[in-house]
């Protein structure tokens, strides 16, 4: 185990952040050393956070997330909030004809005028109300999946998700779950 890269994956779960396997860099997607770090020494980190109070969950072969042993109510707000978000954006590009392979991390990406168009839609102002994220659609984009790394703004300031926001939002689509502790 590197020491600077487990201090650095350590501080990057405190955060709540998502470590993908790709990271958006100014001239595309590349390797995440974070990621790598996990994946090459996965049973020694699993070992090291299930000593901690934490866990390391694998999203599929796309990213790790670390998190609280004991789910709390705080992380299922987080997750409700991350969930709700990724099903009005799958909603908004339905509803404007578009495909979901439009956000993906190679994918050209939604531009910030549709995610506009998605907070004039009144049951997604309502649906957001009633999940307790009373700002605009593209605010709440930012603080919740910008923020944890689910979703970035791509050099052409396009959204895109990340590749574990990808997982996230294939698991929400699909029947067999992507999320697994024990991988």
């Amino acid at each position: 185990m590197n020491n600077e890269l487990a201090q650095q994956i350590f501080r990057a779960g405190l955060r709540g952040e998502l470590i993908n396997r790709l990271s958006m860099t100014p001239t595309g997607m590349t390797d995440n050393p974070l990621y790598n770090e996990l994946f090459e020494n996965e049973t020694e980190y699993r070992q090291l956070y299930n000593a901690l109070p934490f866990e390391l969950v694998s999203i599929g072969t796309e990213a790790y997330l670390i998190r609280e042993s004991d789910q709390t109510e705080p992380y299922m707000v987080v997750a409700r909030n991350i969930q709700v978000l990724l099903d009005l954006i799958a909603r908004g590009l339905q509803s404007c004809g578009l495909m979901p392979e439009l956000i993906e991390p190679e994918g050209f990406g939604l531009t910030r005028d549709y995610i506009d168009r998605f907070d004039k839609e009144e049951d997604f102002s309502d649906i957001l109300h009633a999940c307790g994220m009373s700002r605009k659609i593209s605010t709440e984009i930012d603080n919740v999946l910008l923020g944890r790394k689910i979703a970035n703004w791509n050099q052409s300031d396009r959204l895109v998700l990340t590749t574990g926001g990808k997982a996230f939002f294939t698991e929400l689509h699909q029947e067999e779950p992507v999320v697994s502790e024990d991988q």
